[in-house]
């Protein structure tokens, strides 16, 4: 006891040095249930000292509104509109709209509100990533190690850049996590039913778990029906727009006038065609490695994994979500719900090789070939990350970086 108690004082100390140097000294213990609160305090400091380098990114517009709505006088008229200022958000999804509000009222700083977000994000982000960690029996093996990078990374902290929907990802895959490879109870749904709050777009994953109730579990069926959602691709979405109005509540028909639209569509597409080709690739490479793992786990694997409730639940429910959103990705901006989706695969091969690394030998061999293409994927994902990370979260602490801006990891490393 006092060992841990000495512990705990030794890293929160480091912490107040250098949040950086706590968490890297920390990790060494990862199975420890106090790290994940090491890393949540790491995000939260990220957040602090967030950096925003183009007017374009949506933490700038976060950051205007918090301006806007700081010099804006409340009356009674317009008290409730203000909380809902936002064009794309709406009573729909009310989270981050109230945060901002809140903090509007104090200060116009925006350090203090991605410190808000931050803390928000990094809870179930830090907490997601121990609930794989804390059920381990056995130190990580490499392949898992690997796995768990990944993982890592396919909603990294500085997603933070767009916290509405990837916050609405973490808090469902928080409720999503204990539901897949736990138990399927209520309470776990109920929890990942909150990211409504955040983005309401996360019904449609809800609508998916209650349409899995309804249909089969029969695992040959599902992978085939897996395969060829790949065929979607071809919906036209004007034709899909009008029948989703003409049966969709009235207050989601702005939503889906918005979303569900063929010059939306081409936009995008436009705007995809000026990406730089290290975010399309690392894009591809992320759905291959999972298309991968769902097809070997099926073609040698589907006796074992049908033999163990568990294992067959939690493949049977990634199948419904890759089915879905391979479908619905026909759709702009449906295509990020396969992240979430990845996420849940990734896991389940991480469970796989970790807790049956007898049985998935060649997944687990698997992992370190494909590992020259997933390094290039870790590599373009942090790039993109040193946009936003501050160059005071590697070199100052919490009481030296007040008041001070600092620069971008990525324009450091430029000079």
């Amino acid at each position: 006891m006092y060992k841990q108690f000495r512990d705990h004082i030794f890293i929160w100390a480091v912490f107040i040095l250098s949040p950086l140097a706590s968490l890297l000294i920390s990790l060494r213990n990862y199975r420890a249930s106090w790290v994940k609160n090491i890393l949540w305090a790491f995000i939260i400091f990220y957040g602090v000292n967030f950096f925003i380098y183009d007017d374009m990114m949506d933490a700038n517009r976060y950051a205007d509104k918090l301006k806007t709505l700081h010099h804006t006088e409340i009356t009674t008229d317009n008290f409730l509109d203000l909380f809902f200022s936002d064009e794309e958000s709406s009573y729909l999804d009310f989270a981050a709209p109230v945060v901002t509000f809140i903090i509007a009222r104090f200060t116009e700083n925006y350090a203090v509100l991605f410190g808000v977000y931050s803390f928000i994000f990094g809870f179930f982000y830090s907490r997601n990533l121990w609930f794989l960690l804390e059920g381990l029996k056995e130190g990580l093996k490499p392949a898992t190690f690997i796995l768990f990078i990944l993982i890592c990374l396919l909603v990294p902290f500085w997603a933070v850049n767009g916290f509405r929907f990837w916050t609405a990802t973490q808090v469902f895959l928080y409720g999503m996590l204990p539901y897949v490879f736990v138990a399927k109870e209520k309470k776990y749904l109920l929890i990942a039913a909150l990211s409504i709050f955040f983005h309401f777009s996360y019904i449609v994953p809800m609508l998916i778990i209650g349409f899995s109730y309804a249909y089969t579990k029969n695992l040959t069926v599902l992978f085939y029906v897996f395969l060829c959602s790949f065929l979607f691709s071809f919906v036209k979405l004007q034709s899909l727009q009008d029948f989703l109005i003409g049966h969709a509540p009235d207050f989601l028909h702005k939503k889906l006038s918005t979303y569900v639209n063929q010059d939306y569509a081409d936009n995008l597409k436009e705007a995809e065609s000026a990406t730089k080709w290290f975010v399309i690739l690392k894009a591809q490479i992320i759905a291959w490695f999972s298309l991968f793992i769902v097809c070997f786990s099926f073609i040698l694997h589907r006796n074992f994994i049908t033999s163990k409730p568990v294992l067959f639940n939690s493949f049977c429910m990634i199948l419904y979500f890759l089915i879905g959103f391979n479908i619905l990705s026909a759709i702009p901006s449906f295509g990020r719900f396969l992240l979430p989706s990845y996420y849940l695969t990734f896991c389940f091969a991480f469970i796989l090789i970790q807790n049956y690394s007898a049985h998935f030998i060649w997944l687990r061999r698997s992992v370190y070939v494909a590992l020259p293409l997933l390094a290039l994927y870790i590599v373009f994902t942090l790039r993109i990350g040193l946009q936003t990370i501050n160059v005071l979260v590697v070199t100052s602490n919490p009481m030296l970086c007040i008041g001070q801006q600092g620069q971008a990891m990525l324009d450091w490393f430029k000079k």
